[in-house]
């Protein structure tokens, strides 16, 4: 089979225990070559076994509470053992089954809806009595209206109240019978308004403004769609364009903000009201706890515990081997260094004895296949492993490896992320997915057409509708070529369910966490624009494996990388069928829940305007999307594992501060001038623009010499150097090593390793249209500005883009796609440094000078490497070989492809970060590089190399408070309800400015002023608040004084009805009191009015469309006579009113037609118009009552004052608003 056997990854594993004895590395021989690694564990004899150790054996070698083995083992009946171990165990809540679970199982997930069925279960059956105090004991403390947050469009508020609420501030809504849906399967709300309510003062004055009604902030609010006024403006050329109206949409969001304070204030001001949502707010969300899993019953068979720390794997190890065993998906987030290898190969191990599983897939990143190989056969060399290369799925070569996979007795396959990919799913199976995809999407939309209030015209251009139609159009072409496909003879392979996987296993998992899925949400930092087709592959897959009731084990040290978001995309890969049952499966209604976007303004790229820009910033209800998460991650904490890491010299990363030179101060003055020609509009945005400001800072804080200047003496890479060997020569006798992450003007390669893909779908592509390069020095920036993003998709990247066959993180696609030079792709991941324009002759000297200075001054040539002269997974390990023993000792590479999965920490003493990474987790991906169990260091260092002033400052500060961001979520505080993020890290010209001056007070200024800026659009905003607050307050006050005046005349004409029932009708009186003659009485007032519609003027119904007049009086009450036109402009029957006429004008007394098309029912209906005068002045009551109350809150509203205070209130910039 050539590279089909692991000779590489087993000569690997015959070396264990690196250490300097003498000044000189050594190793150990691995311990199958003098003793036994392995061997089965002896069976305890029936009866010799005490019910605790009976159970600890159940366990260790069942994986579950097997009552019969522990009764037999402990010599007792199993009623015995029962009751012997109450309290321990408990029957599962199911009547139909005899299976036993711990306590810790029943007394966690969903407990109360287990306590529920539990009290059910046991009028029935007395046994389930016991589960009720110990579930009672467990549940959540109940939450009050105090602590939950409810927005607009969560999907667990009844439609009900969202009528109620919406008739309470527009009354026409509930008098003329509005309706609201909710449609949970694609979370659209659908809401009716009738004519009257559309038209009401209500909807288009005290709830509106002049461009949005009521009906449309409304819509806005409970999609939390980005609510925008936008002008169409016609262009000298006659091209019309859409710009937002600032001015219209800040008013628009003003009254956003009254509706949702409104909400706020009248969801928990009825009692009985509240207490029916914090019941159900309580029963859905805050119901489930966390299992504590305890695997200290557990003796991993087969694992070879030489130079294990502790003989054995570690306590928290053993807890997730537990996990993985007693349910079906476990997320491992542990930090970097914790040994997740380890607990998810001693998982694996486990499962395959209990014959949970037969053969497991574990994908992992490509550049360490044969390392992971390797570590399977040093843990467990018992287990047979087979490694598949890229190599391996050439076409020569690939039916005969899959088919060895398929017919081999392999425990364990291990694959590269790119192999992976192209391991099919079975076709129908494929189809079914896609089929399932392309029907969502699609009823996704045409439940928004059919339900969203906005015109077809302003659906048709929202870019989030164009996003999923083009998705749908994509996969609907995916299932159409799916039958061609099989029908190729070199895509005839065997598919996984032929090779026999039944356990899937995936190292480094937030590299899929580009997860593609649908929202109505448009322009939202910090969500994906677009999701990676590796990521839907890999949802399709875990999907598969769950389905059919296999296991699913992931882990990663960054579980969340960018954004709180992405705990959405973790629970949709593993939590799929419990977020459709809690109504969170699609993000809209999961964002509802869990976030608050937040709206700002900012300055289009052209400078031509401003638009919005939502930010996902906002993140509420925290500790129960904690719980939720928890069901299936399994979160340790660096504190809390107390890991014997190496110490970090000063105790933390060092500082190296090198002094700005003259022209790098200048330099940074000339981005200020740039940033400012850009705000006042005077550059082309193609030419330049804020994005590419922030690239070009980055390198020039690197090196002036990469913007056009000149080198600085005592510059960066001076100081990297110094410190290099200075560390060097302090580790020399036990060889000690040092990685230096650049990420800026990396060395050079070639185009072999790209392929051309398409702009549209993103597919290989051989069109020769297809290039290598972008557009645009705009469009390159945008990509820059991706890679913080961790997006790329086609409405940032809407030109020819490249990709590389070996990329592992949508984050080295985007940096991937900066090197723009065309016909020149760099092989590596880093950023690129060359632009249109600037001379590339120079552009990669930065490693190079590193390395020749190191050589210069001693440093041999061959211990002196850079991560890119690997170009094939096993020149990378020989790479990590040669760093692991001392031969190579300083070693440069970039972030992208050092920081994840290499393992050279052996004897790594100090790591430079001469460039700044772009997030959090990349930060701690280097720094696990040195900083981590299985260092011969006691004591390492970390630098962070920083020019100041520049873009170094800034762009550690925002990672050092991002990161403390996540580490506190992950913490998972219950007291923390609320936290805010930030995800922006592009520089402003303010900032800029204040950079180049080297001051901190100005930096403090210029920041100061921006907050004010916030601060003044706020105030604005809420000014325009209280005049629209005070102009309602008017209103209302002036209609319910119109309906006192109604309420008045109503009582007046009250006391004028009598007892007196007969009819006074053009002069002439009818007698009603013979119920005998009603028919004939009916009969006479039909034909009366009749004879009067043919006296009427067809003039006068043409000219007026109505005509009423006085015909005489019921009980002393005024009547009066109507007839109208029908659609074809004949006439109507005329009909009967109460009524009378006042100053020229007829006002109805009660709101009661008197039809004569039936005679004999004219009479009663006559009646009951007289006996409604009552309820009618209840309603009118009812309806005057609403206007004082409401005129009586926008009163008290403009009491309030302004509670943002300004910045700082003393001082040189003291300022207020």
């Amino acid at each position: 089979m050539g590279t089909a056997i692991l000779e590489y990854p087993v000569l690997l594993a015959l070396e264990v225990n690196p250490r300097m004895e003498a000044g000189k590395a050594v190793t150990d021989k691995a311990p199958v070559f003098s003793q036994r690694i392995s061997q089965a564990r002896r069976s305890p004899v029936a009866g010799s076994c005490t019910l605790e150790e009976a159970l600890t054996w159940s366990l260790a070698e069942k994986a579950k509470v097997d009552l019969p083995l522990i009764a037999d083992l402990a010599g007792v009946t199993p009623d015995e053992a029962a009751h012997g171990l109450a309290g321990r165990i408990y029957r599962e809540l199911d009547a139909a089954t005899e299976r036993w679970v711990l306590a810790d199982e029943l007394l966690s997930g969903n407990v109360r809806e287990k306590l529920a069925l539990a009290r059910r279960l046991a009028t029935v059956h007395p046994a389930f009595a016991a589960h009720i105090p110990a579930l009672e004991a467990v549940q959540p403390a109940l939450l009050t209206r105090a602590e939950i947050k409810v927005n607009l469009g969560v999907t667990w508020l009844p439609v009900a109240i969202i009528a109620h609420f919406i008739g309470t501030l527009v009354p026409d809504f509930r008098s003329y019978d509005g309706t609201v849906e909710f449609h949970a399967v694609m979370n659209a709300w659908k809401i009716t308004a009738p004519r009257q309510a559309r038209g009401s003062y209500a909807a288009t004055q005290a709830w509106a403004t002049d461009r949005r009604t009521f009906f449309d902030i409304f819509d806005a609010l409970i999609h939390q769609r980005e609510l925008v006024v936008m002008d169409e403006i016609e262009e000298e050329d006659g091209k019309i364009i859409r710009r937002m109206n600032q001015p219209a949409t800040a008013a628009a969001n003003a009254v956003a903000d009254r509706i949702k304070e409104a909400f706020q204030n009248w969801l928990w001001a009825d009692e009985s009201r509240a207490q029916d949502l914090e019941r159900r707010y309580n029963e859905q969300f805050n119901c489930f706890v966390e299992r504590r899993y305890n695997g200290d019953h557990l003796a991993i068979t087969g694992l070879n515990t030489t130079g294990l720390r502790t003989g054995d794997a570690d306590p928290h190890q053993k807890d997730v081997i537990w996990r993985i065993l007693a349910q079906q998906a476990t997320y491992i987030a542990h930090p970097v260094g914790a040994g997740k290898t380890l607990t998810m190969l001693g998982g694996i191990s486990e499962a395959l004895r209990r014959g949970m599983a037969r053969k497991v897939l574990v994908c992992v990143p490509n550049s360490i296949v044969q390392q992971w190989a390797a570590d399977v056969l040093r843990f467990f060399p018992g287990l047979r492993v087979l490694a598949m290369t890229a190599k391996d799925f050439e076409k020569s070569r690939r039916r005969q490896f899959l088919a060895h996979i398929a017919t081999g007795q392999w425990d364990i396959v291990v694959v590269g992320t790119t192999t992976f990919t192209r391991l099919p799913l079975p076709v129908a199976v494929r189809k079914q997915f896609y089929m399932e995809e392309i029907s969502s999407l699609r009823q996704y939309l045409y439940e928004v057409y059919n339900t969203d209030m906005r015109s077809d015209k302003e659906k048709k251009r929202d870019r989030a509708l164009k996003r999923i139609e083009s998705r749908a159009q994509a996969l609907e072409a995916k299932l159409k070529a799916l039958d061609a496909t099989v029908t190729r003879e070199d895509e005839q392979v065997l598919n996984l369910v032929e090779l026999g996987f039944d356990m899937l296993v995936v190292d480094e998992f937030h590299l899929y966490k580009n997860l593609e899925f649908s929202t109505t949400k448009t322009r939202v930092a910090g969500l994906p624009s677009g999701g990676s087709e590796r990521a839907f592959d890999m949802w399709q897959k875990i999907q598969y494996f769950m389905r059919n009731g296999h296991k699913v084990v992931v882990a990663s040290g960054t579980p969340i990388a960018n954004t709180l978001c992405e705990a959405y995309v973790n629970m949709k890969y593993l939590q799929w069928n419990l977020m459709h049952e809690l109504g969170i499966a699609h993000f809209d209604a999961w964002a509802a829940q869990f976030a608050e976007p937040t709206l700002s303004f900012e300055l289009r790229p052209d400078a031509s305007g401003f638009r919005t820009v939502l930010r996902m910033s906002k993140f509420i209800n925290l500790p129960e999307l904690h719980q939720l998460t928890r069901q299936v991650m399994d979160v340790k904490l660096e504190a809390e594992l107390k890991l014997p890491r190496p110490q970090i010299i000063t105790g933390r990363p060092v500082p190296v501060v090198i002094d700005a030179s003259e022209q790098l101060v200048e330099y940074i003055r000339d981005l200020g001038n740039r940033a400012d020609a850009i705000s006042n509009g005077q550059v082309d945005p193609e030419e330049d623009n804020m994005l590419k400001i922030t690239s070009d800072g980055r390198l020039a804080a690197l090196d002036m010499r990469l913007v056009g200047g000149t080198r600085d003496a005592g510059n960066k890479i001076d100081r990297l150097v110094e410190n290099v060997l200075a560390r060097y020569h302090e580790s020399a006798p036990w060889s000690g090593t040092q990685i230096v992450f650049c990420d800026l003007a990396t060395p050079k390669g070639n185009a072999a390793g790209f392929f051309r893909i398409s702009p549209h779908s993103g597919e290989p592509c051989a069109h020769p249209a297809v290039g290598w390069c972008m557009a645009s020095i705009a469009w390159r920036s945008l990509v820059y500005h991706a890679i913080s993003c961790d997006t790329i998709s086609t409405s940032t990247v809407p030109v020819n883009v490249i990709s590389v066959t070996d990329a592992e993180d949508a984050v080295e696609t985007a940096a991937l796609l900066t090197r723009l030079n065309a016909g020149d792709a760099d092989e590596g991941t880093e950023e690129s440094t060359d632009e249109v324009g600037a001379e590339a002759s120079n552009r990669n000297f930065v490693y190079h000078e590193i390395k020749q200075r190191l050589i210069a001054a001693g440093i041999p040539t061959e211990e002196v490497a850079f991560i890119q002269d690997a170009k094939t997974p096993a020149e990378r390990e020989s790479l990590f070989a040669k760093v692991r023993k001392g031969d190579i000792r300083v070693f440069l590479g970039s972030t992208m492809r050092m920081g994840v999965g290499v393992n050279v920490q052996e004897r790594c003493y100090a790591v430079h970060h001469l460039t700044t990474p772009w997030r959090p987790c990349d930060v701690k991906q280097a720094d696990g590089r040195v900083w981590r169990p299985g260092n011969l260091f006691p004591e390492v260092w970390i630098f962070r190399y920083i020019a100041a002033p520049s873009f170094d400052g800034f762009s550690w500060q925002g990672i050092e408070t991002k990161g403390r961001f996540e580490d506190a979520y992950l913490r998972g505080d219950p007291t923390v309800r609320e936290m805010s993020d930030i995800d922006e890290q592009i520089i402003s010209a303010g900032e800029l400015k204040a950079l180049a001056s080297g001051d901190g007070r100005i930096v403090q200024k210029v920041r100061l002023e921006h907050e004010l800026g916030r601060l003044k659009q706020q105030r604005s905003t809420w000014e325009t608040g209280r005049t629209q607050a005070r102009l309602s307050a008017l209103h209302a006050e002036q209609d319910a004084q119109k309906v006192r005046r109604r309420i008045e005349r109503l009582r007046h004409y009250l006391s004028l009805r009598t007892d007196d029932t007969a009819i006074s009708l053009f002069g002439s009186m009818i007698d009603r009191t013979n119920p005998a003659q009603a028919r004939a009485n009916g009969k006479t007032i039909r034909d009366a009015l009749v004879t009067w519609g043919e006296t009427v003027s067809s003039a006068d119904l043409q000219r007026d469309g109505r005509v009423i007049a006085s015909c005489g009086s019921y009980r002393g009450l005024p009547l009066s006579v109507v007839i109208d036109l029908d659609g074809n402009g004949k006439k109507k029957l005329p009909y009967l009113i109460l009524a009378d006429e006042i100053d020229g004008k007829v006002l109805k007394i009660v709101d009661v037609i008197i039809n004569i098309g039936d005679s004999s029912a004219v009479l009663p209906k006559l009646e009951a118009a007289a006996t409604s005068i009552e309820a009618r002045i209840a309603s009118v009551e009812q309806e005057a009552a609403r206007f004082e109350a409401e005129a009586a809150r926008f009163r008290s509203s403009l009491a309030a004052t302004w509670e943002m205070r300004a910045p700082i209130r003393s001082g040189p910039w003291a300022c207020a608003i």
